[in-house]
Order: C-alpha cells, then structure tokens, then sequence
C-alpha cells in the first residue's frame, strides 16, 4: 500500500484519539438519505461515520476525518448542513445541562409581576427558503402575500428558579424539538406541502408541537422589586436572551412587565404537548380568491391534548400573544382581540400596545 498524507494523518489521528472513549461526545445527525456521525473532543468534531469514503478512505470512529476537512472534498452547501446539524446538537447539550444543574429555589411572590419578552424572528423565512425554489414566479408571489413569515415565541424568567424560559409553537421535526406524537413523517418541508394542498396537489393537516425549553438562570441579583414588580437589570436581560437563542440585535423584541401568572403559563406549556396549528391565518379566507378555499378547511388537524381555547387552531403568532396575554391578566384574550395578532411581522408591535410592551 502507498503511503501518502491522507494515510499518515489518519493514523496520527487514530494515536491521539486511541478509541471511542476518548471522544468527549458523539453526535448522530440524521438527514433524509443519510446518517452521519460526529465525534467532540475538546473544541475539535470529527467524522466518525460517513456514507461514503472520503478520498478512497472508509471513516470510522478508529479512523475518523478532521471535519473541516469536509471542506476539500464537497461542496460548501452540504458541508453547512452538517454544520447546521452540530449546532443543533450543541443547543441541546447546553439545554441539558441547564436543565440538569440544580436551580436554587426563591421565595415566590404570587402577587408580584415579572418580565415576558414576546419575541419575533425576522430571518425565519419558512416560505421564502423552504418553498420558492419548487414555483414559478406567479407561485412565488401568490406565497408571499398569503403565508406569513417570520417565527414568534416567548421568553421569560421562572420567578421560582429564576431561570430562563423558552416557549415555541409550531410544526417542528424531531430533531427541532417536535414531539413524535404530534406529527406524521413528513419527508419533505410543512411549508412545501401546504403550499402544495392550495393547488389540490397533496391533503395538508397540521399538528404543531409545544416545545419548553430551559436556560441557566439569572444571576439572584438580576431581578430587583420596584413597587409591585421585579425589574431585570438591562445587561443581564440582553444575556438572558441570547442564551435563549434571540438575537437582541436583529429581532423584533418587546419586553411585558407585571406578569403575574407566569406560573401557571409554564403549566399550560408543559403540559399542552400538540395543539393545532394553522399555517395560514383563518381571517384571511375571506378575502383570498377561492382557490386557497380548500386549504383552511384542512390545515388544522384536531388535538385531544390541548386544552389552549381555539376556533381554528394557531399561528405561531397568535399562540404566542394567548401565552403573554395569560401571563399579564391570567386569563386568554377574546377570540376577536387574538385575530388581530396572528401575524408575527405585526406581533410585536401590535402586542406592544394591547399588552405595554417597551
């Protein structure tokens, strides 16, 4: 066998690893055709399962590739998922930690008011990314004035544990934190087929997941009383959010002070695991020509699991707005009130006045 400088690394890295156990962690990163594995060691991945061999060489754990080597072989698009797929993993070992550390108990004070931060995220373009390439530009402009962009949550502090809370609703796979029970397999995009069922070319029924998430507290003195409410200090709540994954300096961001029922917001999130979900908001049927008729009739699929009051399911959007509006008045808002925040581009300032958001 020639000797050459892929043979010599490989072995230089198979001395240093030893065996599996030498790796802090391993990643499995499913993708539609394909598994792959990443090994963690310190700050460094490695391929340690591959579809194929990469430059005539079978990777393994016993013989694995630096992954940015990746780089020399495919393409940049490919090389990003896999990445993309990493970062996700990570995100969850932090939110295992986070969850794992032991959280010192505060003294709870059900009359006191706390902050929410009614987020949007202005880069989440489902549509726009997930759909257009499949349409011709007629299609594409049909899309763009019907389905809304954007993605909206909440985020808040646990008065009891004072840990940061993360409360999203929508129709995630597995791996974005989706429970199996509220989905069938879909093997292309939520976006695609429901684009799709507009055209009668596919059924759509959408059931989103709840999916709570939990981050390192805040420090105990991040929250101080100023009459009947706790105020979090400006630089820890900047912190507070990025931990959350909100990117302070791009998303449309609303703080809600007094809420006084986050308690019982962290109950109904907890234990609300499916509940519907409507892609396009209902009101608009009335005014979109009838072709999209038969898609609002069958976006919303039906859920025993939920117990959040709805008509016709939730967008993001508006699911977001009933979990703030409870937080702030312990109660849902009127069914007229949360149709007019089922858009998450307006969600933020719209909520900003129902709810004295700043």
């Amino acid at each position: 066998m020639k000797i050459n400088e892929n043979i010599i690394r490989r072995l230089i890295r198979q001395v240093l690893l030893e065996n599996t156990e030498a790796y802090d962690d391993v990643y499995t990163l499913k993708f539609s055709q394909a598994t792959v594995k990443i090994g963690v060691k310190g700050k460094n991945y490695f391929v340690i399962s591959w579809p194929e061999p990469i430059e005539g060489q079978e990777v393994s754990e016993s013989s694995p590739l630096a992954f940015e080597k990746l780089s020399d072989v495919y393409e940049d698009s490919l090389v990003a998922e896999v990445q993309k797929g990493i970062d996700v993993e990570e995100g969850k070992k932090r939110e295992r930690k986070a969850a794992e550390a032991p959280l010192k108990k505060y003294k709870y004070d059900p009359n006191a008011g706390y902050p929410l931060f009614l987020i949007n995220n202005i880069n989440s373009k489902p549509i726009s990314q997930n759909l257009m390439k499949k349409y011709d530009a007629v299609s594409k402009k049909g899309a763009n004035e019907i389905f809304p962009e954007g993605h909206a949550y909440i985020v808040y502090v646990d008065p009891r544990t004072r840990a940061v809370r993360r409360v999203d609703f929508g129709v995630f796979n597995t791996k974005e934190g989706g429970h199996p029970e509220c989905q069938t397999v879909n093997d292309e995009s939520m976006a695609s087929k429901a684009f799709a069922s507009v055209f009668n070319q596919v059924g759509f029924m959408a059931m989103g997941s709840v999916v709570v998430r939990n981050f390192a507290p805040v420090p105990e003195k991040a929250l101080k009383k100023v009459g009947d409410n706790f105020i979090i200090d400006s630089a820890e709540e900047q912190a507070a959010l990025e931990r959350a994954g909100v990117s302070v300096s791009e998303d449309d961001v609303t703080r809600i002070d007094g809420c006084k029922y986050l308690t019982k917001v962290t109950a109904i999130a907890q234990s609300t695991t499916c509940h519907e979900y409507n892609v396009v908001p209902l009101s608009l049927a009335a005014s979109t020509a009838s072709m999209f008729s038969r898609f609002f009739d069958t976006v919303s699929g039906t859920s025993k699991a939920s117990a959040i009051p709805s008509k016709s399911g939730d967008s993001c959007a508006s699911f977001s707005f009933k979990m703030a509006y409870y937080a702030k008045y312990g109660k849902y808002p009127p069914d007229s009130l949360t149709k007019q925040h089922q858009y998450p581009g307006s969600l933020v300032a719209r909520a900003e006045k129902t709810l004295g958001g700043r």
